[in-house]
């Protein structure tokens, strides 16, 4: 059904969110809404609507649509609160990737200039004092690496000793473009981690074996998180990566063919995750879980149930259910 013009911001925000279990159906509904508002030049609307629209979770497609619509509604109204300057440095393509953070940022209402660099320069960039970087003086600086930027690798018949002067050594050269960047800039430097390949040449014996590939990405990981002072971020992309599934994350032929960092469709998280980092170093993130009681904590109505009328506890898959949940919650909790 078409949506008229008359509906109010909030009432279609509220309406998008309403069917967000289909992100590509909803803004696909909401898009119609949009487009009109742009053709009838309606830009107090659109400024107050478009920011809540850009939701996790978009398709590739309609996450772009709203990215082109962005750009021509702030053409003549500005969207944002904030600007800050973001200089991107990767291994692979980043100009879809740069769109996406933008688009996310806005959702923050922050908005960004950013200093693309060429593919594959991001070491000479941050160790040659004259490049671009440094006269683009960026806030942050984010590392959009992977896997394949891994640069002592371990050989099939290298013992534990070995593979620890190994992983040493590539967290020593890591930490040097860290310290570079951030003693001539003073910035923030977001960094990814490493995403594991999804193949595994010793199968089964991967982590166990002391030079299997994963075991190594694992314990470089791990020094990364231990080593890295206040001013790096430790971007977790090896968890993106196994959420969506490693074969699915990283497709081969979208690096092969177009030097894409992941799937295109996963494209859209990989922003959104850099950008909610940068939001939350902007102290522009908040924090709310709204609950309801009844069938949310635990299951049934405790004013017709009883309280030993309502399913939470052991010895039932839904009340066990509910148990699991508030544990979540709870933990969420402790973290403030």
């Amino acid at each position: 059904m078409m949506m008229s013009m008359v509906l109010k911001p909030l009432d279609v925000v509220e309406r998008y969110l309403g069917l967000s279990s289909d992100p590509k159906a909803a803004y696909q509904e909401i898009a119609g809404w949009l487009k009109r508002h742009i053709k009838t030049e309606r830009w107090d609307n659109l400024r107050e609507t478009l920011p809540r629209l850009m939701i996790p979770g978009l398709d590739f497609t309609s996450a772009f649509s709203l990215y082109r619509m962005m750009q021509q509604v702030s053409r003549r109204v500005r969207l944002h609160d904030r600007q800050t300057k973001i200089a991107v440095l990767g291994s692979c393509t980043t100009h879809q990737l740069n769109s996406l953070i933008e688009l996310y940022l806005c959702a923050g209402r922050v908005g960004a200039e950013i200093y693309e660099a060429d593919y594959g320069t991001y070491r000479q960039e941050l160790l040659d004092p004259e490049s671009e970087l440094y006269r683009f003086q960026p806030d942050f600086i984010i590392l959009a690496t992977s896997w394949r930027d891994l640069g002592h690798r371990p050989e099939l018949s290298d013992d534990r000793a070995s593979v620890k002067r190994k992983v040493e050594e590539e967290l020593a050269d890591w930490m040097l473009l860290w310290r570079t960047a951030h003693d001539r800039l003073g910035c923030q430097i977001i960094v990814n981690d490493f995403d594991v390949p999804p193949w595994r040449s010793l199968g089964n014996y991967e982590m166990r074996h002391p030079s299997g590939f994963a075991r190594y990405v694992a314990l470089v990981n791990l020094a990364l998180s231990d080593a890295a002072p206040a001013y790096v971020t430790i971007h977790d992309i090896d968890y993106l990566s196994a959420t969506w599934g490693r074969w699915e994350w990283g497709d081969e032929r979208f690096y092969h063919h177009a030097k894409m960092p992941c799937s295109p469709e996963h494209l859209v998280d990989y922003a959104h995750s850099l950008a909610s980092l940068i939001l939350a170093q902007l102290g522009v993130a908040r924090k709310c879980l709204v609950l309801d009681l009844d069938n949310t904590l635990w299951g049934g109505v405790i004013g017709d149930d009883g309280l030993g009328g309502i399913r939470l506890g052991q010895g039932d898959p839904e009340s066990e259910a509910f148990v699991a949940f508030q544990r979540y919650i709870n933990n969420d909790r402790e973290r403030g």
